[in-house]
Order: C-alpha cells, then structure tokens, then sequence
C-alpha cells in the first residue's frame, strides 16, 4: 500500500510540474497561442484567463484562441479586423 501511495504522489508532483511550466513558457512568451475550449474545466480556464491578462498587462499583447489583443496605455483592450481597424472590446 504505501509503495503505490508514493508512486500516485510521483505522478501528481510530476503532473504539477509540467503545468508549471508550461504556464511559465505562456507566460513569457506573449506570441504563443492560449487555447480554450469549451471542454475546459472551470479552474483550467480561469489559469488561462489569469495568464492572458497577464500578458495584456506585462507585454500589451497577448494571443488567444488565434487571435491577437492588444492593451493601450488608457487599459483599452482591442484587436485589428481583417480589414486592419481596430476592434475594441
């Protein structure tokens, strides 16, 4: 019993790991996509936001689902149109 307790807390430590990082590659990168789906869990999707509007507030940029926002100095956040005029939003 207690060597498969530890060998399950093996995998949870690594699993929080590699969120870890990933969160902070996210995080340092304001280009790499952030993708949600509405599979999501609720706690996944409020991490994603937290790191988008990270981004916005670090960077005045950040990509989700595709698509690239960015902040104006005033907290405006907008994204261009195909066309290239700005969205706000």
């Amino acid at each position: 019993m207690s060597r498969f307790k530890k060998r399950l807390k093996v995998k949870n430590r690594f699993r929080e790991k590699v969120k870890v990082e990933i969160s902070d590659s996210l995080m340092a990168n304001p280009n790499r996509n952030i993708k949600i789906s509405i599979w999501d869990k609720e706690n996944l999707l409020r991490e994603k936001a937290e790191i988008h509007r990270a981004r916005l507030s670090k960077y005045g940029k950040s990509r989700l689902n595709g698509e690239i926002f960015f902040k104006e100095e005033q907290g405006e956040i907008y994204k261009y149109s195909p066309g290239g005029e700005k969205i706000y939003i």
